[in-house]
């Protein structure tokens, strides 16, 4: 059977051709998916998260096993991660979990059923450097469980560290 989004999957990638492939498979084939191409909707807006194109076009990206501090992140990360955990673990609703209702539950259960019985977290995180800090790209949920875990000290991981993607500026 073939891919009737095969097409704009291939104009992406063209158009970003710094990308590599494994970004696209856990990050934007999905979302191609579900709302095409070119990424010219408001969904897409959120989804690259309000940069640019020609910011995307700019990151080198690397991947990486490193250890993360909830301080390494961003001000608006530590607020998207903070506002899982709120809303996710410890039942106080917020504008985050309104507009993703039960998914975001679902997709949390999932998460921690798969760091239980694997000790590792599923996939990896895609992040961009901004300055000296980490933006999530992909992963907020995965990252949410991780820091929970980390702060009631129970570690259902082998090892704090985590693989990522890391995108960032070209080196003038």
């Amino acid at each position: 059977m073939t891919d009737p989004n095969a097409d704009a999957k291939h104009q992406a990638r063209v158009l970003f051709p710094n990308i590599p492939e494994e970004i696209f498979t856990l990050w934007l084939d999905d979302r191609i998916e579900a709302n095409g191409w070119p990424p010219i909707t408001s969904v897409w807006d959120a989804a690259f998260r309000y940069k640019d194109l020609r910011f995307w076009h700019r990151l080198d990206w690397s991947k990486r096993t490193i250890k993360l501090d909830l301080q390494d992140f961003t001000r608006l990360s530590q607020e998207i991660i903070n506002k899982l955990i709120e809303a996710n673990f410890l039942g106080r609703p917020n504008d985050l979990s309104a507009c993703m209702g039960d998914a975001s539950r679902r997709k949390l259960k999932s998460i921690l059923e798969y760091m239980t019985l694997n000790q590792t977290l599923p996939g990896s995180i895609i992040l961009f450097r901004d300055g000296h800090l980490y933006e999530i790209v992909d992963g907020s949920h995965r990252l949410a469980a991780f820091f929970l875990f980390s702060q009631i000290g129970w570690q259902p991981l082998q090892e704090a560290e985590i693989t990522c993607w890391i995108g960032e500026p070209h080196a003038s």
